[in-house]
């Protein structure tokens, strides 16, 4: 059953992480998606000039080079993993936001072509997913009905099978795609002409793989599972990178050795200046994320007080007047336009 479309949830474009990404990545991303190659696993080829031609912007051809640093920046984020021996890319959670599940052929197609990655990293990644998908229920006595239900679990096994095996080779972290074409890491700033045409998100910049000489010192390192969309754990992927947990203070945004920075070439400051970005992003990110459960909390106080007011409509509106669901308000309104007519013939003698 060849693939006619691919599904983007509306929740990817409100997504804080993944709407904070390169233009050339959210392009990326999306064009990947939609790959007549991609099969039901999240499994396509690598094929740079058919995704060259669709990310372009205007005529403007971006390069081979900007292609492979949007990958990488991709998997650096759990979006896409990518294998450049095999020439195998996943797109991580395209199983599940896909609902490959909800279509019992369309995951028998799933399962088969997991079985047939040939990527101990990818296996790794894929085998993670499988976990977290359901297996369709299929009820029914009829012969179809049990060769199909039959077929799938023969492929659940074979799947797991492969790619437990296969994953056994692997060894996290990963080693980064295209590391030849990179030997000193991505650069930054890019050189003139590298990103013409795409902006940059500076303070978006995520961890590499490695931290620089004393950024654990007084920070606790963790893995995390996330939950930012209403479609499972949202784009941002289901594990984060290891990120400083309670520190309070920045880390150096240079190296050990150029506490005060250098013009010179040097690979430590660039994770150092990608470690501090990285972290002055996460500040940012807890900031809003606090701002936002605080917004929805005053909401949903406001939402419990007008469910409880029997004086209120469902907009929280007493007529034309905005509700303080106080049943007092009325009497007390009504005590003090007394006094007030009280008071008045005694103001009109004085």
């Amino acid at each position: 059953m060849p693939r006619e479309y691919g599904k983007a949830w509306f929740s990817m474009f409100t997504d804080e992480h993944f709407t904070a990404q390169l233009n050339i990545d959210k392009f990326l991303y999306m064009t990947l998606l939609g790959q007549p190659s991609l099969n039901y696993a999240g499994v396509t080829p690598i094929n740079f000039k058919r995704w060259r031609k669709a990310i372009r912007e205007g005529d403007r051809m971006p390069s081979e080079l900007e292609a492979k640093a949007a990958l990488i920046r991709l998997e650096r984020n759990d979006y896409v993993f990518t294998d450049d021996d095999t020439g195998e890319v996943l797109v991580r959670s395209f199983m599940r936001r896909d609902e490959v599940h909800k279509m019992p052929n369309v995951m028998l197609s799933a399962l088969r072509a997991a079985a047939q990655v040939e990527s101990p990293k990818l296996a790794r990644v894929l085998a993670a997913e499988l976990t977290r998908v359901e297996m369709p229920a299929i009820n029914g006595v009829s012969e179809g009905t049990k060769r199909l239900r039959l077929n799938l679990d023969r492929a659940q096994r074979d799947a797991v099978a492969h790619l437990g095996t296969l994953s056994e080779a692997a060894v996290e972290p990963f080693p980064e795609p295209f590391s030849e074409d990179f030997p000193e890491g991505l650069p930054e700033p890019f050189p003139e002409g590298f990103s013409e045409g795409f902006s940059r998100p500076w303070e978006t910049e995520p961890f590499t793989e490695g931290f620089p000489e004393g950024f654990g010192e007084g920070s606790v390192v963790v893995e995390v599972e996330v939950a930012k969309s209403p479609t499972a754990d949202g784009y941002v992927g289901g594990r984060v990178r290891a990120r400083p947990a309670t520190r309070t203070e920045p880390p150096p945004a240079h190296c050990s050795k150029h506490p005060e920075g250098t013009d010179a070439p040097c690979r430590l400051c660039g994770d150092a200046r990608r470690a501090r970005n990285a972290w002055d992003a996460e500040q940012k990110h807890l900031t809003a994320r606090a701002q936002s459960d605080e917004a929805w909390q005053r909401a949903e106080d406001r939402a419990q007080a007008i469910a409880d007011c029997d004086i209120c409509d469902e907009d929280g509106y007493d007529r034309l007047t905005l509700c303080d669901h106080d049943p007092d308000t009325a009497e007390r309104a009504k005590r003090g336009i007394a006094l007030i007519r009280e008071s008045l013939p005694k103001r009109a003698a004085q």
